[in-house]
């Protein structure tokens, strides 16, 4: 009767052990990186990749940018063979890109005044607030410095090795 209740025993801890061995000592699993900073990241480089494998990109870092565009990260892109193929790059919290290329400043030959259509429609879509005429100084200069960023890394490209940031203030 023991050995009998013995061998049952063991049956039962054995079917079990199996049915745990599945949950219990599963491999682990890659967790996806939830890290926004390095998802945005990624999400540049497979866009800049994806319009040709020779671009390269940093980010442009500012006070003004986190000022003014607080919910966005700004790179900027560029070709190493300078053929002048270039982009700016807005990548929101959600890791959603937004591609304003490089433009030059337009206009018409009697204009009064010139533009770059794309950074100013999207800056527009943003409806920042300007109370101060200090306020349109700062953000003028932000705008100048967005529209040149790509200009910036491709001119931090041609004087560091193997960059990986810029951080304007520090020019």
């Amino acid at each position: 009767m023991v050995r009998s209740q013995l061998i049952i025993a063991v049956a039962f801890l054995v079917g079990f052990a199996e049915y745990l061995a599945p949950v219990a000592f599963a491999q682990p699993q890659e967790k996806e990186n939830t890290n926004p900073g390095a998802k945005a990241e990624a999400k540049v480089e497979a866009h800049l990749k994806g319009i040709d494998p020779k671009l390269r990109a940093a980010e442009l870092k500012s006070e003004r940018l986190s000022k003014y565009l607080p919910e966005f990260r700004a790179f900027g892109g560029f070709d190493q063979d300078g053929w002048g193929v270039s982009r700016l790059l807005l990548v929101n919290q959600d890791a959603e890109i937004t591609d304003l290329r490089e433009e030059n400043w337009h206009g018409e030959a009697n204009a009064k005044y010139l533009r770059v259509p794309r950074v100013t429609e999207f800056l527009r879509a943003q409806k920042i607030k300007l109370k101060t005429r200090e306020d349109a100084i700062e953000f003028v200069k932000f705008f100048e410095a967005l529209q040149e960023a790509p200009s910036y890394v491709a001119s931090l490209d041609v004087n560091t090795k193997d960059f990986s940031g810029f951080d304007k203030s520090f020019v």
